[in-house]
């Protein structure tokens, strides 16, 4: 699967992926998957979005992307519901990923 090279992660008044990324500092793929879902969706203004999508903001962020990145985020949704990957082609930012994304992320630093 190609990544979608159409997607603007650098918008005009907003904070770019690469620094919200820094700022969420996801610590494994489902994080990284959840916070580019929720970038999609909340800055980017996306209703859905796509495997290429997600993709898109893996290269975008320099992170190294599944091996199978259809599985990847059929099991986040599955384990975790924070995305709805009833449809591949119309991926939804489910309000538990919202929420973990506002609230949960970063995870505090253990002392």
């Amino acid at each position: 699967m190609v990544a979608n090279k159409d997607i603007n992660f650098f918008p005009d008044g907003q904070q770019p992926l690469v620094d919200f990324a820094e700022e969420k500092k996801p610590n494994n793929a489902g994080e990284q998957n959840v916070v580019i879902s929720y970038y999609l969706t909340e800055r980017l203004g996306m209703a859905t979005f796509s495997i290429p999508d997600v993709l898109a903001g893996f290269k975008a962020c320099g992170w190294k992307e599944a091996q199978d990145p259809n599985h990847s985020l059929r099991s986040l949704a599955y384990r975790k519901s924070w995305i709805d990957t009833a449809d591949m082609s119309a991926i939804k930012l489910h309000h538990l990923g919202r929420r973990y994304v506002e609230h949960d992320l970063p995870k505090p630093s253990k002392k």
